[in-house]
């Protein structure tokens, strides 16, 4: 088996890097839809980790839906790519890494800012007030094999994380699914629905200084809501993609016919 590296001089906890060594390994072997991965006590002696770490990191990928478990017989590699992200109220809200992951690509995230902030007014359909007052503003970096192709800022009310919201900190987050640390405990959200619009926008300075592009170059812009089952708004989300970097999929049934 080719592995990555996994380092206990990084900061970086280990689950995190063998969650991203796992995903990097399954690309470089080629593996498909139903392949099975080594055993936990292999990847463990494979990566002198814990059985601990094994079990942290490929939990997380099953919360994911990267991988699915299979009682008796192992772990097996999902089909990741019947899910892609939805551009209308209809679609189901997915994970960063799993759209990157049905790309053919290997996924992380870096969390630069966790704290209390204001919820945002500028450039959404939405009152203030929908937000039910403070919010936990995320400022985190998105990358593909490493290299940085966007960046995600998240406003999700204190309201709504019931005053948890101290939880979302770096360390929690560094596994790169938000959606996942938002329904595991303590939190507990039942993420519901979700509107997610795509357009067209220029970087700015911030977006220059983080995904390595120029002030004023066109980026991929997408804003996205997701609701709790009585409506309430749990989250809005602007993400920045470089354009050459990204590209958004989207996945069409059958043709309706049409009545009358």
């Amino acid at each position: 088996m080719t592995t990555s590296s996994v380092s206990r001089a990084s900061s970086e906890p280990l689950h995190v890097q063998l969650k991203r060594a796992l995903l990097a390994d399954v690309k470089a072997r080629g593996l498909r839809p139903g392949d099975r991965l080594p055993s936990e006590p292999e990847i463990g002696d494979t990566y002198r980790v814990s059985r601990a770490t094994v079990r942290q990191a490929i939990s997380a990928l099953v919360t994911e839906g990267v991988l699915h478990r299979i009682q008796g017989k192992g772990t097996f590699l999902a089909d990741t790519g019947t899910t892609v992200p939805q551009l209308s109220s209809r679609g189901a809200l997915t994970s960063f890494t799993r759209n990157l992951l049905s790309q053919g690509h290997v996924p992380s995230v870096r969390t630069l800012v966790s704290h209390r902030r204001p919820p945002p007014m500028a450039g959404i359909s939405d009152p203030a007030d929908a937000f039910g007052g403070e919010c936990r503003y995320l400022l985190r970096t998105l990358l593909a094999d490493g290299r940085p192709i966007g960046l995600q800022e998240t406003w999700i009310p204190v309201a709504v994380l019931r005053g948890a919201d101290d939880v979302l900190d770096a360390d929690v987050l560094a596994g790169g699914s938000l959606y996942e640390a938002l329904r595991a405990a303590p939190l507990k959200l039942a993420l519901h629905s979700g509107v997610e619009t795509v357009g067209v926008a220029r970087a700015d300075a911030l977006c220059a200084e983080l995904i390595d592009c120029q002030v004023d170059d066109p980026v991929l812009l997408g804003q996205r809501y997701a609701y709790l089952p009585d409506t309430t708004v749990a989250e809005y989300s602007r993400m920045r993609y470089r354009e050459d970097r990204y590209e958004y999929r989207i996945e069409m049934g059958e043709l309706q016919p049409l009545n009358g």
